[in-house]
C-alpha cells in the first residue's frame, strides 16, 4: 500500500513537472512568434533598401552641408538659391528626414557582440542614445528668425558615410579608397564652415581686412574694396582666409568681437 501511495505521488509529481514544462515552452513559442512577427515588420541593417535609403539621405546631407552655411552667413545667396526652387527642396528634405525617423526606429542594429538585435524596444532605447535629439532638431521646418541657425545640425547626416562604406558590398581596398575620400570630404566641409562662419562675424561691422589687403590698411578707400567685390568672390577670400586659419596664420582681427 505505501508503494502504491508513493507511486501516485511520484507520478502526480512528474505529470506537474511535464505541465510546467509545457507552459513555458508554450511561452518560448509565443516570444518567438512575436519576434517573428516583429521581424516581418522590421527593416535589416543591412538590407538593400536600407542602404539606398541611407544614401539617398547623405546626398541631401551633402546638398545641405554647402546651401545651409552660405544661406545663413551670405543673404545675397538665399535670393540667388530662390531662382531654382529652393524652398521646395526644403520641403523634399524636410519630408524625407521625418520619415528617416520612423525608419530608424524600425530598423535592426548590432550590439557590441555582433549580434542583430530586433526588439523594438532596445532598437527605439539605442535611437535615443544616439542621434534621435538631433534628428529631431535637424528636421523641425525653421525658414527665418534667430532659431534659423538650428538647420545647420543637418550637417550632422553627413557622418553616416562610414555606416554605408562598411555596409557595401565591395573589397576592403575599395573601402578604404572610400574612406580616405570621406576625409577630404571632411576637410573640404570643414572649411566651408568655417569661412560661412567668419563671414558672420565680420558683416557685421565691415571693419576686417583680409590678408591679401593688409598692404592697403589705412589707405582708405582700398581697405573697403573686399565689400564692395562680387559675392562668389568674397566667398572664396573667405574660403581660402579658413585655409590660413587652420594653418595657425593671422586673421587679421579689428574688433573684439571678431577676436
Amino acid at each position: 500500500f505505501k508503494v502504491t501511495e508513493y507511486s501516485f505521488t511520484e507520478v502526480a509529481e512528474q505529470d506537474e513537472i511535464d505541465l510546467t514544462g509545457s507552459i513555458a515552452e508554450l511561452r518560448d513559442i509565443d516570444k518567438q512568434k512575436v519576434s517573428t512577427r516583429f521581424m516581418s515588420y522590421a527593416i535589416r541593417a543591412n538590407d538593400t533598401f536600407k542602404i539606398w535609403w541611407d544614401s539617398l539621405v547623405l546626398i541631401i546631407a551633402i546638398y545641405n552641408s554647402f546651401t545651409i552655411p552660405l544661406e545663413l552667413s551670405f543673404n545675397e545667396y538665399r535670393t540667388l538659391f530662390d531662382q531654382y526652387y529652393y524652398s521646395e527642396l526644403n520641403v523634399f528634405c524636410t519630408l524625407v528626414f521625418v520619415l528617416d525617423i520612423f525608419l530608424q526606429m524600425n530598423t535592426t542594429y548590432y550590439d557590441s557582440d555582433g549580434e542583430e538585435i530586433y526588439t523594438k524596444k532596445k532598437i527605439i532605447f539605442n535611437y535615443m542614445k544616439g542621434m534621435l535629439v538631433i534628428d529631431i532638431l535637424s528636421s523641425i521646418p525653421i525658414d527665418s528668425g534667430p532659431w534659423k541657425i538650428i538647420n545647420i545640425l543637418k550637417v550632422v547626416r553627413v557622418f553616416k558615410l562610414p555606416g554605408i562604406i562598411n555596409k557595401m558590398n565591395v573589397d576592403e581596398e575599395s573601402k578604404s579608397v572610400l574612406r580616405m575620400g570621406f576625409l577630404v570630404f571632411e576637410l573640404v566641409i570643414c572649411l566651408h564652415l568655417i569661412g560661412c562662419f567668419w563671414n558672420m562675424i565680420v558683416s557685421s561691422n565691415d571693419y576686417w581686412v583680409p590678408p591679401l589687403d593688409f598692404v592697403w590698411c589705412g589707405r582708405y578707400p582700398h581697405i573697403y574694396r573686399f565689400y564692395g567685390e562680387d559675392l562668389h568672390y568674397r566667398y572664396f577670400v573667405h574660403y581660402y582666409n579658413a585655409v590660413l586659419f587652420l594653418g595657425g596664420n593671422e586673421m587679421g582681427p579689428r574688433t573684439n568681437q571678431e577676436i
